[in-house]
């Protein structure tokens, strides 16, 4: 499904097939934009350290090439991506600038992002738009709310193939605590459906390997889709096989 720009499911149960054909017929209705890439590339001293979503992607010239595949109008795309600056009071060449106005903004990177849009009679037209990503500097962190969930969620996939990977050895009971870690961390966020449908998941798989000592086949090949779709942005279809 991956190599040829497809979508991959798991099916627990027949009742479940329906729903995962309407969801695949609804985004071919709703098809906004194929084979989109993103080009990110960072600013002069800023480092581009980390693509946290689990697309495709290949080095560029002063960046990174980002498979994103097709996009669907119900569906955005997310691209948690993280950058390091340089330390507050130098800009972007490192030079020293403590005395110009610390609530300007820098830039940090930018963005290209390109696809063959979909147009209201049918046809197609290659489309590229270029957007700047600005970061105002200021005295204190700032938390987006958004940004905290993708990120709880992301790590929410990783938390299921650390668990995966501790029922390999035979450690059950560290792959359910885990589990519930991870849960917790997303239980405390606000105002996130994304988030407490997965931490909600999470849980009832920790409550799984506890009542069976292990998971089974069934319960692993869910948990490689669950962590599949987080990492690919792909929270929609979620609600159609989850447990």
């Amino acid at each position: 499904a991956e190599a040829g720009g497809g979508a991959t499911w798991y099916v627990e149960n027949p009742d479940q097939a329906p729903g995962i054909f309407e969801e695949e017929l609804e985004g071919l209705l709703g098809l906004a934009a194929q084979n989109v890439t993103v080009v990110v590339r960072p600013s002069a001293a800023v480092q581009f350290t980390a693509l946290r979503h689990g697309y495709p992607h290949a080095p560029v010239e002063g960046g990174m090439r980002i498979q994103v595949g097709d996009l669907y109008a119900k569906e955005p795309r997310l691209a948690l991506m993280e950058f390091l600056l340089p330390p507050a009071g130098h800009d972007e060449a490192g030079t020293d600038v403590r005395d110009v106005e610390r609530n300007q903004e820098r830039d940090v990177a930018r963005i290209e992002v390109a696809g063959h849009v979909v147009q209201p009679g049918g046809g197609v037209e290659h489309r590229v738009v270029s957007l700047p990503i600005r970061l105002k500097v200021g005295n204190a962190p700032r938390v987006d709310a958004e940004v905290q969930a993708t990120a709880m969620i992301l790590a929410g996939a990783r938390a299921r193939d650390e668990a995966l990977e501790r029922q390999a050895h035979g450690d059950w009971q560290g792959a359910a605590g885990v589990l519930r870690e991870a849960s917790h961390v997303l239980h405390s966020l606000d105002d996130s459906p994304a988030a407490d449908l997965e931490a909600r998941d999470l849980d009832l798989m920790a409550q799984r390997v506890e009542e069976h000592a292990g998971f089974d086949a069934l319960d692993m090949k869910y948990m490689k889709q669950r962590a599949w779709d987080s990492r690919r942005s792909r929270e929609a279809g979620k609600e159609r096989y989850s447990r």
